[in-house]
């Protein structure tokens, strides 16, 4: 017999998720390259040649954070689905999302 989820459970799991997945990682990139710009200026200020490997870090990590940073923007979900005692992971739009969301409500009257 196969357990559903209840909607208290769904929402729990995509807000988990989502932090998980999406806002942890795009928090670490934008940190990330602002530390790798202030080492590019800080080695400029030194006069140091070297500061264009951490120019190219900083655009590497920064093309990352916008990345996540639209997934944020556009609302974007992850939930998990356990199959085969492996997680399953899917990235779904908001509407996506509220449609999930309404099948709970429907289905519970």
């Amino acid at each position: 017999m196969k357990k559903t989820m209840s909607k208290e459970d769904f929402i729990k799991n995509v807000s988990r998720n989502t932090v998980i997945r999406i806002v942890i990682p795009g928090l670490f990139f934008g940190f990330i390259s602002i530390a790798f710009l202030l080492f590019a200026i800080l080695y400029k200020e030194l006069n140091v040649k070297q500061y264009y490997f951490f120019l190219y870090l900083f655009i590497f990590f920064f093309i990352f954070f916008l990345i996540f940073l639209q997934r944020i923007i556009y609302k974007n979900k992850v939930y998990s689905i356990k199959r085969r005692s492996v997680d399953r992971y899917y990235l779904i739009s908001n509407k996506e999302y509220l449609e999930k969301i309404s099948t709970y409500d429907t289905n519970q009257t």
